[in-house]
């Protein structure tokens, strides 16, 4: 049985090298977007957000559910106003 990572470097350890370069990218380029750790957690949360809003629209395409302009503008504006939200609440 492996034992447990300790912290977020070791767990990266164990991914494949072109897995850990990728990784270790996504992790400098969140630190550039938002360096107060508070700030990470909006940008981590705004990109799951973005990616399930994509989502969104490729099933409303199949299905139909709603006006397509609606999933696309609830991509193009959910991360942008969850960020300037976060600006402005730590200040």
């Amino acid at each position: 049985m492996k034992e447990a990572a300790k912290n977020i470097d070791e767990y990266i350890l164990g991914f494949p090298p072109e897995t850990r370069a990728l990784l270790d990218q996504l992790r400098e380029t969140i630190r550039k977007v938002a360096p107060a750790p508070k700030m990470r957690y909006v940008v981590i949360l705004g990109i799951i957000g973005t990616l399930l809003g994509i989502m969104g629209v490729f099933v409303n395409m199949k299905y139909d559910l709603a006006p397509m302009w609606y999933p696309i503008l609830l991509v193009l504006l959910g991360f942008p106003s969850l960020y300037l939200g976060a600006k402005l609440r730590t200040r």
